[in-house]
């Protein structure tokens, strides 16, 4: 199927216009590419910070909400793939994000719902190209990069928006055998083999993360020996 770009100077939030788009009739591969937004999202309600120069974008596909995680790491394999031209240290952290020398340089949501003509799902990438360090907000929760500091010069944000996509068509072909997406995503995460502290809606976690399912969730190894599941949350090293 054909990819349809579609393209806003400033929006609230590409997903948020990519929802809209589906309840007006969207197909499958229409793509929302902004040059700024204004409420970006991230996960657990948190903002995208979205300065012009970055690189903003939503993906509508026709998939069930239940795949939400191998989408999600499809997509940040996609982006790895991208980065991987400019022959930067490129790794994915569980379960977002993607770095470039232990340091964020991309986000990924995937968020669901339902319209007329079934389960839709957007897969929304952020990505920290064309843009000064100095211009991402000091008050972040861990350490970031852009695409232009690590380089030493301007992104073109275009040719990165083709060979994401092209990346991202080439996982998903991969979709009907999850277990290339989530092996190939293990290779890459640096969450795994460590100890680390995971923030759940629930609360604290501490323990070795020993592996990703193929559902998406990592499986953490308490103290206690106790290994359990955990679907989504945010990882960090131990203080």
């Amino acid at each position: 199927m054909a990819t349809r770009v579609i393209r806003r100077a400033v929006v609230d939030s590409t997903n948020e216009e990519a929802k809209t788009l589906i309840a007006e009739g969207a197909v499958p591969w229409t793509v929302v590419v902004a040059d700024k937004q204004v409420a970006g999202k991230g996960r657990f309600g948190r903002r995208w910070a979205s300065p012009r120069g970055g690189l903003y974008l939503s993906v509508i596909l026709q998939e069930a909400l239940e795949r939400a995680p191998l989408l999600s790491m499809a997509a940040s394999l996609a982006v790895a793939e991208a980065l991987e031209v400019w022959d930067l240290p490129v790794t994915v952290k569980w379960p977002n994000d993607v770095q470039v020398g232990g340091r964020k340089v991309a986000g990924i949501l995937v968020e669901g719902l339902v319209g007329e003509e079934g389960y839709w799902v957007v897969v929304g990438i952020g990505v920290n190209s064309d843009i000064p360090r100095d211009r991402l907000p000091r008050q972040l929760d861990m350490p970031a990069t852009t695409l232009r500091r690590e380089l030493g010069g301007p992104v073109d944000n275009e040719e990165l928006l083709r060979r994401l996509l092209a990346a991202l068509r080439d996982q998903l072909r991969d979709f009907r055998d999850p277990s290339k997406i989530v092996q190939a995503y293990r290779d890459r995460c640096t969450s795994l083999g460590r100890d680390v502290v995971v923030q759940t809606r629930e609360g604290v976690l501490q323990g070795r993360a020993v592996t990703i399912r193929e559902s998406g969730a990592l499986v953490l190894r308490r103290p206690s020996g106790e290994e359990v599941e955990v679907t989504d949350g945010t990882v960090r090293e131990p203080a």
